[in-house]
């Protein structure tokens, strides 16, 4: 693990809200060859309100408005309380798919310069709109990794 990739991390992070940049962060400075230092701030206010939800169903409460959490109904807000999931909107897991689909669109583009929408990303067909905005969304993630 090296500084600029936990930068990045928080980068993406920092732009997409998707935790799962947090969980890698986390991996990559607990892994058994990690030197010893402070987890990184944005991991550690993730895991803060993250273990603060996770206490309040623990108890049997919802940590939004403080209601009566049923034992048997606490699972399905797992994923909810760690951010994995809200309502309408992907996963965690699909949206950073998607961020590797836009991040390689936006490199594939920008290197060969490709007109939008010719070729399909992630093994998707979409139209010149969509793909023009993959690229963007994808030049906005990459922007800290080129400035590495």
């Amino acid at each position: 693990m090296n500084d600029d990739e936990i930068q990045n991390l928080e980068h993406w992070f920092e732009q997409t809200q998707n935790p799962l940049y947090a969980w890698e962060a986390l991996a990559r400075c607990l892994a058994p060859d990690a030197p010893e230092q402070r987890l990184p701030d944005f991991v550690r206010e993730y895991f803060r309100d993250a273990a603060v939800r996770m206490s309040s169903l623990s108890i049997g409460r919802h940590w939004e408005d403080d209601s009566l959490v049923d034992p048997k109904d606490a699972p399905r807000l797992v994923g909810e309380a760690l951010e994995l999931w809200r309502e309408r909107s992907k996963n965690a897991f699909v949206r950073r798919r998607d961020d590797g689909d836009n991040g390689r669109a936006a490199f594939l583009a920008d290197v060969f310069k490709t007109p939008t929408g010719q070729q399909p990303i992630g093994g998707r067909s979409q139209s010149s709109r969509q793909a023009t905005r993959r690229i963007a969304a994808g030049r906005k993630l990459n922007r800290r990794v080129r400035q590495n």
